[in-house]
């Protein structure tokens, strides 16, 4: 099936995700890159900005500061990260042919990486939950 493109793409990984981040932002919408974990050479269809108006913009994101405030936001459960499904580490495959197949309910997936469950929100309940 087709899914709907979305307003903005926060691009993290750069050269081996930002030609597929540029396909699915909608018209006029806005690929904020900020990061390049997987390369820094991006390369892309030109044609996609102009005739579709994207756009693309460069950020650092925040400072040491600015981050930690989000992070503090998130705990106080002030901003909401429209988490819809969360797999563990072996059930990437499934998540990955679900996103594929379309059948991904709306939001964000995530993976847990090294935590034995959802809902920790702190350090200190990770530290806790590790020495049980």
């Amino acid at each position: 099936g087709k899914g709907n493109n979305v307003d903005f793409v926060f691009e993290h990984p750069g050269e081996s995700t930002f030609p597929v981040s540029v396909l699915i932002v909608k018209r006029g919408g806005m690929v904020v890159i900020c990061a390049g974990t997987t390369g820094y050479n991006l390369t892309l269809d030109a044609r996609y900005l102009w005739m579709h108006q994207k756009r693309v913009q460069g950020s650092h994101f925040a400072n040491l500061m600015q981050a930690a405030s989000a992070n503090k936001l998130v705990q106080a459960r002030r901003i909401d990260p429209c988490m819809s499904e969360v797999y563990g580490w072996r059930d990437i495959p499934k998540a990955h042919m679900k996103m594929w197949k379309n059948e991904h309910r709306p939001g964000n997936m995530a993976v847990l990486v090294s935590a034995p469950r959802t809902g920790l929100r702190t350090f200190e309940d990770a530290i806790e939950v590790a020495g049980r």
